[in-house]
C-alpha cells in the first residue's frame, strides 16, 4: 500500500509541475503578444497617416 501511496503522490506531483510550466509558458506568450502588439501600436502612431498602399498593406499583415 506505501508504493501505491508513493506512486500516486508523485503522479499528482508531476502533474502539477507540468500545469505550472505549460501555466509560466502561456503567461510568457501572452506577455510577449501585448508587448509586441504596444510595440506596434506605437509603430503606426510615428507613422500616422501614411498615403503609401504597400506600407499600409504591410501593416493589415
Amino acid at each position: 500500500m506505501k508504493n501505491f501511496s508513493y506512486l500516486a503522490f508523485w503522479l499528482t506531483d508531476g502533474l502539477a509541475m507540468k500545469l505550472k510550466t505549460k501555466t509560466a509558458q502561456e503567461s510568457n506568450l501572452i506577455h510577449t503578444a501585448e508587448a509586441l502588439e504596444n510595440q506596434l501600436s506605437q509603430l503606426q502612431q510615428e507613422l500616422g497617416d501614411n498615403s503609401d498602399t504597400q506600407l499600409q498593406s504591410l501593416m493589415s499583415l
